[in-house]
């Protein structure tokens, strides 16, 4: 017998016996019409990913994922309807710790989620195909003006001002000609700068207070025009 489960009511529960019959006629069980948001994250454990990696993913699984409106639905009964609308108002959604509507990254981030737990359950026999498939984000908005980047220019005003600390400067040079992430600079040590060698380079092996993005050292090369600003900070550091 396939377990059905409690309900709030009888036509709910007439409803869910229906379901369940449906699928038995189909020749496919679910296994206990599990709820999408325990399976989602029991899948995210599951994952072979890098420990930073899969925090990031049970962040967005559990505060931008977990408003979804089908979160606590069986994963069998989600519709590509209902994703499609909770797609489509995702960039609406606020974030806890801004209050602002969350960024494209984390939206795009969030609905490879959603398709690659929905790609699992079709894996596990749970559904016989995916309602994420053709789920898109709505098109993204862009200002007229764009990206935009320092020009030489601007850079060489920037590192001439008058005003400018002497250590602010020589991070600013660096940020600007060896491109670290913000994280990565922030953490950054003296042991790390390689000033001295015949090439010199820079490992990064920390971003904030954890591992690097990908969880992997990396190197970069010095180049010559940042090399004077990074001796003045090293002399001025004592």
């Amino acid at each position: 017998m396939i377990p059905a489960g409690t309900h709030a009511s009888e036509d709910e529960a007439h409803a869910a016996l229906n379901a369940l019959q449906e699928t038995a006629h189909r020749g496919r069980t679910p296994r206990g019409g599990q709820e999408f948001g325990a399976y989602g994250e029991r899948r995210i454990d599951a994952w072979g990913d890098r420990p930073n990696t899969k925090k990031s993913w049970r962040s967005t699984w559990k505060c931008v994922i977990g408003k979804a409106p089908f979160f606590d639905s069986s994963v069998e009964s989600i519709t590509f309807g209902e994703l499609r609308d909770w797609a489509a108002r995702l960039l609406q959604q606020k974030s806890d710790k801004t209050g602002k509507p969350i960024d494209w990254q984390t939206a795009k981030h969030a609905l490879f989620l959603v398709k690659r737990v929905f790609v699992d359950a079709e894996g596990d026999g749970m559904i016989d195909e995916s309602p994420a498939i053709k789920v898109k984000l709505p098109k993204r908005q862009r200002t007229s003006k764009g990206w935009d980047y320092l020009r030489q220019d601007e850079i060489d005003s920037l590192l001439a001002m008058p005003d400018l600390p002497e250590k602010q400067r020589s991070a600013f040079a660096f940020a600007i000609y060896a491109g670290p992430r913000e994280g990565e600079l922030c953490a950054l040590r003296w042991e790390h700068l390689h000033l001295w060698d015949d090439h010199p380079h820079v490992e990064y092996f920390a971003s904030w207070d954890t591992a690097t993005k990908n969880g992997e050292p990396r190197r970069g090369e010095i180049l010559p025009m940042v090399l004077p600003y990074l001796l003045r900070w090293w002399e001025l550091s004592g």
